[in-house]
């Protein structure tokens, strides 16, 4: 089971993630060398699909190949009213989102005609160190988030709310992994805000979760450094 750790002030838990997004993603992963680094989540329908995928392709450059993608369809209405969009048109736009970033890690000239995006033949450069392209975990914990786990998903990453746990769903994931051909440890199940505390851990892991991620306040780092201490100290308890 992995717990997220950090690499700044030169210390470096290794083997464990950090996600996070965007510049400050690409600011640790240059600034680092054996921590994975990865987006939790990139909300696709409010971006352009060749922008993600440019993104994507060059932050797995920049970490030398250590990016894990968490790629979502957004949930929050007042995500997408800031953006301009309806929540339901943005669901309608990540099909063919999702269609377009994977066509651009395909490395060769591409065109597309859709109902949302209409592309002249491209391509993009650079394309990703990780082949044929990094881990995409996708988020969610909808009716139909297991239907693109299993069509193209690396792992499963959804919340942990108070009085849910999507633990309870991950049998389902194997069953329905398992009746597409594929094998059910082929996508690894994550947990998000997980809680920070041995035997909330210890409970995760004996549930089949692989990795959680503990949440971090954008605060000062006076505020920050502690909670990453106490982390470490769950950690390797």
């Amino acid at each position: 089971m992995h717990v997220i750790g950090a690499s700044s002030l030169g210390t470096v838990f290794e083997w464990y993630d950090f996600f996070l997004y965007g510049s400050l993603a690409t600011y640790i992963a240059a600034k680092t060398t054996r921590l994975r680094v990865g987006t939790a989540v990139i909300v696709v329908p409010l971006h352009h699909p060749l922008v993600v995928a440019e993104e994507i392709a060059t932050l797995d450059v920049v970490s030398g190949g250590r990016l894990d993608v968490g790629l979502g369809r957004g949930y929050q209405h007042y995500e997408f009213e800031r953006f301009g969009f309806e929540l339901d048109a943005g669901r309608k736009r990540w099909d063919e989102s999702i269609d377009i970033i994977f066509q651009a890690f395909e490395g060769k000239p591409f065109s597309y005609n859709g109902k949302h995006f209409s592309i002249p033949e491209t391509s993009i450069f650079p394309q990703p160190v990780q082949k044929p392209h990094p881990p995409v975990i996708v988020g969610g914990d909808g009716e139909k988030t297991f239907d693109r786990v299993v069509e193209f998903g690396d792992g499963w990453m959804p919340i942990m709310r108070p009085h849910t746990s999507p633990v309870e769903k991950i049998p389902a994931l194997r069953e329905r992994l398992q009746r597409a051909g594929r094998d059910p440890k082929s996508a690894p199940v994550s947990i998000f805000f997980a809680p920070p505390r041995r035997e909330a851990l210890d409970a995760l892991a004996a549930a089949g979760v692989q990795r959680a991620i503990f949440g971090l306040p954008a605060a000062p780092r006076d505020e920050v450094l502690p909670k990453l201490d106490a982390y470490a100290a769950v950690m390797r308890a």
